[in-house]
């Protein structure tokens, strides 16, 4: 599934313009067990959380000291799941990033097929 079909630009850059309210809306709907069934946002959200834990096949590791010390209190005040790198680091953003993979991955697998 990690085909490079399913990673296009064009879901990063979508994901990239929601506002801070869709992001979140996105991962608490995850966390209560509700994923929306639109694959206009299960795309971006898929390839948000794949561009941070890596596609299946290929994770991506992170520094434990990184995390231990990446206490910014600016991040309370920011979009943490905009996508950017240094954000990436955080457990949370990792463990949302998998749930998010765990609730879209079999959605949009289904529609392939």
């Amino acid at each position: 599934m990690s085909d490079q079909r399913w990673v296009r630009e064009a879901s990063r850059v979508a994901w990239e313009a929601m506002s801070r309210s869709e992001h979140a809306a996105v991962v608490r709907a995850v966390r209560k067990g509700e994923p929306t069934r639109d694959p206009a946002i299960a795309l971006p959200a898929l390839h948000w959380a794949w561009a941070v834990i890596g596609p299946p096949g290929a994770r991506r590791r992170y520094p434990w000291r990184a995390a231990l010390l990446d206490v910014r209190p600016t991040a309370f005040l920011t979009d943490v799941y905009d996508g950017d790198p240094r954000n990436d680091v955080r457990a949370y953003v990792r463990r949302d990033a998998r749930r998010v993979e765990a609730a879209y991955l079999p959605f949009l697998e289904s529609l392939d097929t």
